[in-house]
C-alpha cells in the first residue's frame, strides 16, 4: 500500500469513529391552538434539547382572558425549569423573574429532537401542568392546544451525515484517479 491508500483509509476510519457520537440539533417548538378557560390564548415558541432537556430560548405571549393581564414570558426575563410531577410525564414551567406568575405546559407525550406534534395534556392534576397562574391565584386551565415543531429535525443534516458524504466523495475522487491511471 502507498502512503496514499494508508492517508484515505485513515480518514474514512476516523469519518466511521467520529459519526456515532454526533447528535441532531435542538428543536424549535411553537403552541398551536392553545386556549384557557378565561378566554385567553398563547402563542409563541421555544428551542428544546431533548436529549440534554435544556430549553435554550423562548417567547411566549399570554393574552386577552378576565383572569390575568396579557404577559410575555421570553428568555430575556424569565427562567425557565423542568420536572416530572405525579407521573413521568414532563411538564415545562416558565416564570417571570419579578414576580410569581407563571406558566405550565405538559405535553401528553414526550417533545423528541425528531419533531412532530403532540397535544398539551389537558387532564394533568390540578395546579400541577397546563396552566397559568400567579401564585397559583388567580390561575387559568389551558383547554385546548398543542406543541408543533416549527422546521421537522429532518430537514438539519446531522454532522455525521455531512461528514461521511464528505469522507464519500473523497472515496470516489480517489477511485476515479486510480482508474484513469489504469
Amino acid at each position: 500500500m502507498n502512503l496514499k491508500n494508508v492517508t484515505s483509509w485513515l480518514l474514512f476510519g476516523a469519518g466511521l469513529a467520529v459519526a456515532p457520537m454526533a447528535k441532531a440539533v435542538p428543536v424549535t417548538w411553537s403552541l398551536t391552538n392553545v386556549a384557557f378557560d378565561d378566554g385567553a390564548t398563547a402563542s409563541g415558541s421555544f428551542v428544546w434539547d431533548a436529549d440534554s432537556r435544556v430549553m435554550s430560548s423562548w417567547t411566549i405571549n399570554v393574552m386577552g382572558g378576565s383572569e390575568l393581564p396579557d404577559f410575555t414570558y421570553n428568555s430575556n426575563d424569565s427562567f425557565f425549569f423542568s420536572y416530572s410531577a405525579w407521573s413521568s410525564q414532563l411538564t415545562l414551567q416558565f416564570n417571570d423573574n419579578s414576580s410569581n406568575r407563571q406558566l405550565r405546559l405538559t405535553p401528553v407525550s414526550d417533545l423528541t429532537n425528531d419533531g412532530l406534534t403532540t397535544d398539551i395534556d389537558l387532564n394533568t392534576a390540578y395546579q400541577s401542568g397546563s396552566i397559568e397562574c400567579n401564585n397559583c391565584y388567580p390561575s387559568r386551565t389551558i383547554t385546548a392546544g398543542a406543541f408543533t415543531t416549527m422546521q421537522p429535525a429532518s430537514d438539519v443534516p446531522e454532522p455525521a451525515t455531512e461528514g461521511i458524504t464528505v469522507l464519500g466523495l473523497i472515496a470516489l475522487i480517489s477511485a476515479a484517479k486510480k482508474l484513469r491511471k489504469a
